[in-house]
């Protein structure tokens, strides 16, 4: 996701100083949101681990399936906030930021959201793999 953001700003990097600064300004919020997925992510690694040590495998794919169908279903809602209020958000971050920045920041917060789904059920399954022991798939999938 880190990696995204960079390379975002990059690509951006050519159509100007606006450009870059509405990347930088939506990247800034969709850094909190990883990481609040992370951090469900990793109390899903902690419960699986858990549980399995326990021999408890039913409590480790409930925490799992719980924790995946929690964080989807959030990740969906929150696309469908910064659709239709997504402004309320860049001006809260943007402040008085010239309103080219914040047009650029909305589309690129817009557009960005849609991988918020994909970016919790990456985290999460990787979770529950790590805490089941299976280091090697999270880390082949995630970098």
């Amino acid at each position: 996701v880190l990696l995204m953001g960079v390379l975002s700003t990059f690509l951006v990097s050519w159509l100007g100083k606006e450009a870059m600064a509405g990347v930088g300004l939506a990247d800034s919020f969709n850094m909190v949101i990883i990481s609040f997925f992370a951090a469900i992510d990793l109390g899903t690694t902690v419960v699986v681990a858990f549980s399995l040590a326990k021999r408890n495998g039913k409590r480790a794919r409930a925490a799992t399936r719980q924790s995946l169908a929690m964080m989807t279903i959030l990740a969906f809602v929150l696309v469908i906030a910064i659709e239709f209020w997504g402004h309320l958000i860049v001006d809260a971050i943007a402040g008085a930021a010239d309103p080219k920045v914040k047009a650029l920041a909305l589309s690129y917060l817009q557009t960005s959201a849609w991988s918020y789904p994909a970016a919790a059920i990456t985290l999460i399954g990787s979770g529950a793999l790590r805490g089941a022991g299976n280091t090697k798939i999270p880390m082949l999938i995630n970098g």
